[in-house]
């Protein structure tokens, strides 16, 4: 449970004037990607990523907690979730200079059952209408005022809706279905009324077949997509070992396919081309390419690329990740493979764990030693453009794009505000 109010904590409260309106006229529009554990995104846009006269630069750090949550730009804010000393916070950040605006605090245990485990949320928050949405890993769903960080409503999941945590918490964001808030809890969902936090649907009971001796639920981590399917509109998650589409309306099941990925890492968020899906996990589990609806064999299927929970990239008919898994280290390599059958295109071998968003046919990758690296997505070969250190410790979440700013945390609390040039 929340502690009583007089408990709860709000840091450093600030009023600004004409809040967002500049801002929102200066950002290029850009579509999510993923936005649960290592979250990333997509930028459409006509500029050029150029790092020959000047490469980027760190403009401000701040402290926001240990963990995995991306952080969320909106309106001249940055809106971060981390966890210290077993308490998780959700801190409103100015993206100007970095300058806490204000921070929500309540009690959280850092650690969940899992070993090994590391520390901290994996969801990253989510803003609408002057309203911000966070879901720690122990399952419970904050709504605060954006401007203030006061709490709204909150719904703890594990006692209300009855839906245990998987094993490495619960990591995936919502995606907006008009008034509702579909977040990836269970084995098909669980979808919220954004005004108030009443439950509209949730998932069936479904008892854990990967992990039948812990108390863990079937949720997997990554964040629900829009799909288009057979004139339908619906939207697709996984649990632990399936991609599953569902009607946003009721929560009923349409479609499934396997993705039986070791320990129900199902953590890469799939990559869609076309009526094609691409499903990716490490462990040795490797990538299977099947078409939407189609239930008899895969397009294909290999261990050419194993992605652990790195983002996946698609750009024309070539995909782009991280073979290996994060305990591999310097052995990770990036790959390119083609969509058409699978097979290996390059491969830049000893590249590293990292991970990576999609920017005009860039891949813009952060190592997991914190180095900012530059490649053009071309299948004729490894095209390194850029190469900068922005932070220290350890990272793993994927960097977060917005206009030419660009954010990197590590998984300790540090978290980067980063300048591109040539934009």
């Amino acid at each position: 449970m929340l502690p009583a109010r007089e408990n709860q904590k709000w840091l450093g409260l600030h009023r600004s004037k004409g809040f967002g309106t500049q801002d929102r006229r200066r950002r290029t529009r850009w579509t999510l990607l993923a936005l649960g554990f290592c979250a990333g995104a997509v930028l459409h846009a006509a500029d050029r990523w150029d790092w020959s006269q000047q490469v980027p630069e760190v403009k401000w750090s701040a402290e926001i907690g240990a963990g995995f949550a991306n952080v969320t730009p909106h309106a001249g804010r940055v809106y971060a979730f981390g966890n210290q000393r077993d308490e998780d916070r959700v801190s409103c950040l100015d993206a100007e200079t970095g300058r806490l605006l204000w921070q929500y605090r309540y009690p959280c245990r850092g650690l969940g059952l899992a070993k090994p485990d590391e520390v901290g949320p994996r969801a990253t928050p989510f803003v609408h209408e002057q309203a911000v949405y966070t879901l720690s890993r122990d399952g419970r769903l904050l709504c605060l005022e954006a401007e203030t960080g006061h709490l709204r409503w909150w719904l703890d999941i594990p006692a209300e809706v009855g839906e245990r945590p998987p094993y490495w918490g619960f990591s995936g964001s919502p995606l907006l279905w008009g008034e509702l808030l579909i977040w990836p809890v269970g084995a098909q969902g669980l979808a919220v009324e954004a005004r108030d936090g009443k439950v509209r649907w949730k998932s069936p009971p479904r008892a854990s077949a990967v992990w039948k001796n812990e108390p863990v639920g079937v949720s997997g981590y990554t964040t629900p997509t829009p799909v288009e399917f057979r004139g339908r509109r619906l939207i697709s998650l996984s649990d632990e070992s399936r991609w599953v589409l569902v009607d946003p309306e009721s929560g009923a099941e349409v479609w499934s396919t396997a993705w039986e990925v070791p320990y129900g890492v199902t953590a890469a968020q799939p990559a869609l081309a076309g009526e094609l899906v691409v499903l990716s996990g490490g462990y040795g589990y490797g990538t299977r390419a099947v078409r939407l609806g189609h239930d008899g064999p895969p397009v294909w299927e290999n261990k050419k690329l194993r992605s652990h929970f790195a983002n996946l990239a698609v750009v024309g008919e070539h995909l782009y990740g991280i073979d290996g898994n994060q305990q591999d280290g310097p052995r990770c390599e990036l790959r390119c493979l083609r969509l058409s059958d699978g097979e290996v295109a390059w491969a830049e071998e000893r590249f590293g764990f990292a991970n990576l968003i999609l920017a005009d046919e860039h891949l813009v990758i952060v190592t997991a030693r914190g180095e900012l690296v530059l490649v053009r997505a071309d299948p004729v070969g490894y095209r390194e453009k850029g190469r900068v250190q922005v932070i220290g410790g350890e990272t793993w979440t994927a960097p977060r794009l917005a206009g030419d700013r660009l954010y990197v945390r590590n998984k300790q609390g540090t978290l980067v505000c980063v300048s591109l040039p040539g934009r």
